[in-house]
Parts: C-alpha cells; sequence; structure tokens
C-alpha cells in the first residue's frame, strides 16, 4: 500500500505539465531514489530485552529459572511517532500544494492565460515539486522502517520459539529434580519423626499426589491415541519412574539382627547412570521404618549416592525405591558397593546366597556377593563375605 502512495504522490508532482513519457518517469524516479534532507526518519523500534530471575516457589523451597522479559522501546516509539506525525502534515500540505498546482495549471494552459497567471503556475509547480519530495521522503522512509520492524519481529519471533523450546525443556527437568529433591526431604524428616508422625504422612501423601498426576497423564495419553492425536499426548512424568531394576525378582528375607551397613558389592561392565535406589521389601509387602541406601565407591571409601526409603517410599515389583535428585554416573570396569543402614529389629532383608546369573542384569554389572561393617555409623562396608551372598537386598535402578 505504501509503495503505491508513494508513487501516487510522485504523479501528482509531475501532473498538469503535458510532456514528453519519459521525462515524467524520470522525475518520478529521482523524487523515489534521490538523497533528501529530511525533518526526520521513522526508525524500527526493536523491544528491550534483558535476563530477569525468577523462583518457583514450594513452601521454603525455591527454583530459580531466568525468564526473557521484554519491554517496548517507549523512547523510540515517542520518536516515531512524532515523526509519523510530521509526516502526515508534509503529506497534507503536498496536497494542498498538488489542488494549487492543478487550479494555476488550468489557468496557464488556458488560450488567454498572462504572464502572470503563467508565473503563478510555475512557482506552484516548484512549491509543489518540493511539498512533495519531502513527503515522498517521509513516506519512503516511514515504508522502510515498517519493512525493518516486520522483517525484526518475524527473526524474533522464530527465535522466541526456539528459545522457549529450549527454556521449557531446562524448566521440566529443574521441576523434576526438584520434586525429587522434595520427596527425599520428606523422606528424611519422616525418618527422623518416626514412620506415623505428621512428616511421614505428609511425605506419603507428597508421592500419592506425584502418582496421581502421573496416573492422569497417562490415561489421558492413552486416550488421544486412541483417537488418533498421539502427537498431544503430555510427556513431563515419562522419566519420573526408577528406571530398569538391576535385579530380576525380589528377594524377601528373614534376618533383623544387625547394627551396622550390610549389602553387596557389583563391578560394572559398561558406564551407566544410576537414578534411583531400593530396598526389597518383607513378606508383608510394606515398610515399617526408614534406612538409608548408599552406593560407595572403593577406592576413596565415600559415598557416591545416598536417599532415604521408607513407608512412604513408591513400591515396584517387591521393592520400595527413592529417586536421586540427579543421576549419578557409574564408571565402566569398576567395582562399587551397596548397603543400607541396619539395625536391631528393623524391617527383615534377605542375607541367604543366590549366584544365579538369571536373578540380575548381567549385562550392565557382575554380583560379587556381600559386603558389611559392623557398629554405628560405622561407614563405608569394608569385610566381604560370601561370593553370592545377598542378591536384592537392596538395589539400584539405571537409566
Amino acid at each position: 500500500m505504501m509503495k503505491y502512495l508513494l508513487i501516487a504522490l510522485a504523479i501528482t508532482a509531475v501532473w498538469g505539465f503535458p510532456g514528453d513519457p519519459e521525462d515524467e518517469a524520470s522525475i518520478i524516479d529521482n523524487l523515489l531514489d534521490e538523497d533528501m534532507s529530511l525533518p526526520c526518519t521513522p526508525k524500527p523500534c526493536i523491544p528491550v530485552c534483558k535476563p530477569v530471575t525468577k523462583y518457583l516457589t514450594f513452601g521454603s523451597f525455591k527454583l530459580p529459572y531466568t525468564e526473557n522479559v521484554c519491554k517496548p522501546d517507549a523512547k523510540c516509539l515517542a520518536t516515531a511517532a512524532a515523526c509519523i506525525k510530521t509526516l502526515q502534515a508534509a503529506m497534507v500540505d503536498a496536497d494542498k500544494k498538488s489542488k494549487a498546482l492543478e487550479a494555476a495549471s488550468k489557468a496557464k494552459n488556458s488560450a488567454h492565460a498572462t504572464k502572470a497567471q503563467k508565473d503563478k503556475a510555475a512557482a506552484a509547480r516548484k512549491a509543489e515539486a518540493a511539498s512533495a519530495a519531502t513527503a515522498l521522503g517521509l513516506a519512503k522512509a516511514a515504508f522502510e522502517a515498517a519493512e525493518k520492524e516486520a522483517a525484526n519481529a518475524k527473526a524474533a519471533k522464530e527465535s522466541a520459539a526456539k528459545i522457549y523450546t529450549a527454556k521449557a525443556a531446562v524448566m521440566d527437568a529443574r521441576l523434576k529434580s526438584y520434586e525429587q529433591a522434595q520427596q527425599s526431604h520428606k523422606n528424611a524428616v519422616a525418618a527422623y519423626d518416626g514412620a506415623k508422625s505428621a512428616a511421614a504422612r505428609a511425605a506419603a501423601d507428597y508421592a500419592a499426589a506425584v502418582k496421581a498426576h502421573c496416573d492422569a497423564e497417562a490415561q489421558h495419553a492413552a486416550a488421544v491415541k486412541n483417537i488418533g492425536h498421539g502427537h498431544l499426548a503430555q510427556k513431563k512424568c515419562a522419566s519420573t519412574g526408577p528406571g530398569n531394576n538391576f535385579f530380576a525378582k525380589a528377594f524377601p528375607g528373614g534376618r533383623n539382627n544387625w547394627n551396622g551397613e550390610v549389602g553387596f558389592k557389583f563391578t560394572t561392565k559398561r558406564g551407566f547412570q544410576v537414578s534411583a535406589l531400593g530396598r526389597s521389601l518383607p513378606a508383608g509387602g510394606s515398610l515399617r521404618g526408614t534406612s538409608t541406601v548408599s552406593i560407595w565407591d572403593p577406592s576413596t571409601r565415600r559415598k557416591v549416592a545416598s536417599v532415604a526409603v521408607g513407608p512412604s517410599s513408591p513400591k515396584k515389583d517387591g521393592y520400595a525405591y527413592a529417586q536421586l535428585s540427579s543421576a549419578v554416573s557409574l564408571s565402566a570396569n569398576k567395582e562399587y558397593r551397596i548397603s543400607e543402614v541396619t539395625t536391631h529389629g528393623m524391617d527383615k532383608w534377605n542375607d541367604a546366597s543366590d549366584g544365579s546369573l538369571s536373578n540380575y542384569q548381567s549385562a550392565y554389572a557382575t554380583f560379587r556377593g556381600g559386603v558389611y561393617c559392623g557398629g554405628s555409623n560405622c561407614g563405608y562396608p569394608t569385610h566381604s563375605d560370601g561370593a553370592t551372598r545377598r542378591p536384592g537386598m537392596v538395589t539400584f535402578y539405571m537409566k
């Protein structure tokens, strides 16, 4: 539309002066291409953006994230509006002068035109040409500014879409880590306060709420898939499960008369990530108390992962488990030890021997039998006691 306005103004500048069409075209080209001195030039106004730290809160916990907040450039917009106002005034002036030129041209071209009428027409032509040139220049500058703004807006939209996709993925990952940390915190408080405490009930309620949300998401995914719209399925809970259990079956036990750290050692065959740790459920299928399960690095005798597992922990295939706040990477061809804190009278655990390869996922690691240490807070399970002892007493889950 702006291009047609430019051409119309240019034609107005030469209207009423019959002559060579090539000359008229040359005048229009000169008006459009001439580097004129303009009172102002409209410029594209790009929003002013800056990163702002915001927080996702839940009780006393805060999860920081960064959002790119954009605001209009008020100063640029005000300047552009003033320039557009000047443009409109110039176009009104050009219109008045074009009408004056039209009237003067008729008088000049009449059969009895006087010299004064011809001089007036010439002056009108000169004034109209100058006014039209200014209006043309402003209109052209406004059109170019609008083109740049449109291009910038398109580029910003495409960039924002990419940034949003990436940021949304980061937010999902951080939210999952936060939920896992929240569950671990509640489990730890429950362990301290006792299985029947308010903290234990809160931990169980929180785990139930997360499960209900993910169950609803799974039902929605199945429903939209059945009606041919599988692309609408949500997958935010897809990675909230524990992963693959190292053991292929459950090993309910019969022993609970030791104070210390008890478990087993294993040697990895390849590198992999551990996302959760678990305890085998006793014969009744439920835990009465909470205990800490840990993976140890023998080279440093330090924990590489640790989490509390108790009555409020989710259960699956004969085990109770708890997610780690973030997955832990285990190196290939390296020994690790996994154990839980044991006390007299706690939930019973497996102390029997069974070295069958069908019991565990041998493609990932080799089960190498029991380990332990004695006494409260004994720490690293130093001693080995049987090459096939205690499978499934505790476990780890792989991603």
